[in-house]
């Protein structure tokens, strides 16, 4: 019993660690901007707003421009891109910003947890 909650404590760690969940999602960005998917394509610097998510698991809006390093309306223009193609959730029109799991995005992000589909 002690070696499976041994290989599940390895599995899990492996599955679940940062770099690894930041290749997956440096990944399925790429992909989706080279038309891999059945998906519309996500726009340019969405990686660094997703890794940075995933890391504080929120942000102000105000701190995207810092996040992504370009302008106002850049930033402005990616968090109302992200939102409305339900990448992002926020409670409020000014509130802070959160990573939002669908299903897709998630079964690329942790396919050994979540099949595709």
């Amino acid at each position: 019993m002690l070696e499976v909650a041994h290989d599940q404590i390895t599995f899990m760690s492996k599955s679940l660690s940062l770099s690894t969940l930041n290749h997956r999602i440096n990944t399925f960005v790429e992909l989706s901007q080279k038309g891999m998917y059945s998906i519309a394509p996500l726009p340019k610097y969405s990686e660094m707003l997703f890794n940075t998510l995933l890391i504080k698991g929120e942000v102000q809006r105000g701190e995207v421009e810092k996040i992504i390093s370009k302008s106002k309306k850049t930033a402005y223009t990616l968090v109302k891109t992200l939102l409305d193609m339900e990448y992002l959730e926020s409670d409020s029109p000014r509130g802070l910003l959160r990573l939002k799991l669908n299903t897709f995005f998630a079964s690329k992000l942790i396919p050994d947890l979540i099949p595709e589909g």
